[in-house]
């Protein structure tokens, strides 16, 4: 999360300077959700190495599910007027509305039972 927002801030500081770099990096808005996106899909990734970690692997649909839904999330929403931050927010809607409740929930079954 500091990584995230030292980066946050650096883009930042590059568009408060107008220097021409800052015209070839996201603007701010969805920069943001992505590095929201980004500390989402590491809380999936980490169940997925403790699960790895009982040598299980759970998650093998869901990771083919959910990437397929990202994948299309991410093409609708940047289609069109939207751009880049139709595509961030695609990405978004998908990891908060289906990937990390849905791996919170099978992590938490498959946790239960292993210990039991």
């Amino acid at each position: 999360m500091l990584g995230g927002l030292v980066a946050w801030c650096a883009v930042a500081g590059l568009h408060w300077l107008e220097l021409p770099l800052a015209e070839r990096l996201l603007p701010l808005k969805p920069l943001a959700i992505l590095i929201g996106c980004t500390i989402l899909h590491h809380i999936s990734d980490s169940l997925s190495q403790y699960a790895r970690a009982h040598k299980r692997e759970p998650f093998v649909g869901l990771f083919v599910c959910s990437n397929l839904a990202i994948t299309f999330a991410i093409w609708w929403g940047g289609h069109g007027e939207a751009g880049a931050t139709g595509a961030v927010c695609g990405f978004f809607a998908v990891l908060i509305g289906f990937t990390v409740p849905v791996w919170i929930f099978i992590w938490w079954k498959a946790r239960h039972s292993w210990r039991t």
